[in-house]
């Protein structure tokens, strides 16, 4: 992910990779995070999901102001 410049070196960033881990304990001030958020910009795998919550409880985008959902 680093050469294709999803992430920032370790040096820089301070990640660590978890793979082969089956359970995954972040560290204090550490963040989960998985490679398809990174690969598809944090946005392509909430769209399905938004739009099923828009549909399901029958409101529009505008009906929802920016600190409605906290």
């Amino acid at each position: 992910m680093v050469e294709k410049g999803l992430l920032p070196s370790k040096e820089v960033a301070r990640w660590r990779a978890t793979i082969g881990d089956s359970l995954l304990f972040p560290q204090l001030g550490e963040a989960v995070s998985f490679i398809d958020f990174h690969e598809h910009g944090f946005m392509i795998l909430a769209l399905d999901f938004f739009r099923g919550f828009l549909h399901e409880y029958s409101v529009e985008l505008q009906h929802l102001p920016p600190n409605m959902v906290l």
